[in-house]
């Protein structure tokens, strides 16, 4: 008769076997384990033995049991009926990056013969707590911190962000920032620009935060002018301040950190980090009374907003990397996928969505005066 010790080894040995059968790929998810007496007769285990250790892996959501069919490794599968779930934080409104998100996550689930439902944080969490909220297949949680504790992590899900030590290990999706200044600064390269500068928004001891994204844009900048032999020393402009600044207070820091740009004579472009930068840039020209003729090329990000009284002007003439939202909704809507049908397993994966350049006058030399520009000061008023 075996030993306690024995037993316990034994235990442990099985369980092992499952674990590193899952980890290598000879057990693929959905998969299904070996019958409890032929794993109890292998490894010298009563069935009763073998069935607590396959149901301790089944707590850790390693495997799952299927009443009357068997043990599955994995997840269970949702029903073929259940949604795709995509939160936010408020109601998508129409013209909006987050309607653009929704737009682009619903076709993609459509088009892989999936169903979807778009709810903003408190209704899904109304519909949660009542019972009301059905079966879902997957979860999309656009900035939306406390989104993990309403549902089961069995659930498949994706947030829109970043990977990091200090977060727990979701799926992410999120745009390549550092790839978007590269983007910005080779293309004021390719224009004859080498002076290049660039107008952040974070501190430069900031940790990574909020302002994360500006320090990988200007990462991507320091990069690609480093290829070329350009130094970058001397031609990074941060905010005073290093503290998280508000929304609605950026234009007002940007400005403060363009004030000791406006005055170099020897930079011909700027990287601005995003449009309230840019706008900020174009205030501290304006207030340092530089003439127009001085005024450096730009590329910004996110485009000009199109709800300004005259904005043909600014939407036609600013070149920026436009920011694809409605990739961010597909590529979640694609990991979701990936992991409800078993094609995806093991660690958080990361995916990166490419910014769109679009090429437009700013980023041209003496661009306040190249032909067929409507007028600089309809531009500065639209932007500043």
């Amino acid at each position: 008769m075996a030993t306690r010790r024995e037993i316990q080894q034994r235990r442990a040995k099985l369980r092992e076997a499952i674990l590193g059968d899952c980890r290598s790929g000879t057990l693929a998810p959905g998969d299904m384990l070996p019958p409890l007496h032929e794993l109890s007769k292998d490894y010298g285990l009563s069935v009763p033995l073998v069935a607590r250790v396959v149901q301790a892996l089944a707590e850790e959501k390693i495997v799952y049991a299927v009443p009357g069919a068997g043990t599955f490794v994995g997840r269970p599968r949702p029903s073929e009926a259940a949604p795709c779930l995509m939160i936010s934080p408020y109601a998508a409104q129409q013209g909006t990056p987050l309607a653009a998100v929704q737009i682009g996550f619903e076709d993609r689930i459509a088009q892989l013969g999936g169903r979807c439902m778009a709810l903003g944080i408190e209704t899904a969490r109304q519909w949660r707590q009542s019972g009301d909220l059905p079966e879902i297949a997957g979860l999309f949680a656009f900035d939306v911190p406390e989104y993990a504790s309403l549902w089961d992590a069995a659930v498949p899900q994706v947030e829109f962000g970043e990977l990091a030590p200090d977060k727990p290990q979701t799926d992410m999706v999120s745009f390549d920032n550092a790839e978007g200044g590269r983007q910005a600064a080779q293309h004021l390269l390719s224009l004859g620009h080498r002076r290049i500068a660039f107008l952040a928004l974070h501190g430069t001891h900031d940790e990574a935060g909020e302002f994360r994204w500006s320090g990988e844009r200007e990462d991507g900048w320091r990069e690609a002018l480093r290829q070329v032999g350009e130094s970058t020393a001397g031609l990074a402009f941060h905010p005073p301040r290093t503290a998280q600044i508000a929304f609605e207070e950026q234009t007002a820091a940007a400005r403060l950190a363009a004030e000791a740009l406006a005055q170099r004579r020897d930079i011909s472009a700027v990287v601005a980090v995003n449009q309230p930068a840019m706008r900020g840039l174009f205030q501290a020209l304006r207030a340092a009374e530089i003439p127009e003729a001085l005024w450096p090329a730009v590329v910004g990000f996110d485009g000009i907003s199109v709800d300004v009284a005259d904005h043909s002007a600014a939407a036609h003439v600013v070149t920026a990397l436009r920011l694809p939202w409605e990739l961010i909704g597909q590529s979640a809507a694609e990991l979701l996928w990936e992991r409800q049908q078993g094609r995806l397993s093991g660690a958080a994966q990361q995916r990166w969505v490419r910014m769109r350049l679009i090429p437009r006058l700013t980023s041209q030399h003496d661009w306040s005066h190249a032909a067929g520009t409507p007028g600089l000061a309809a531009i500065v008023q639209s932007v500043g």
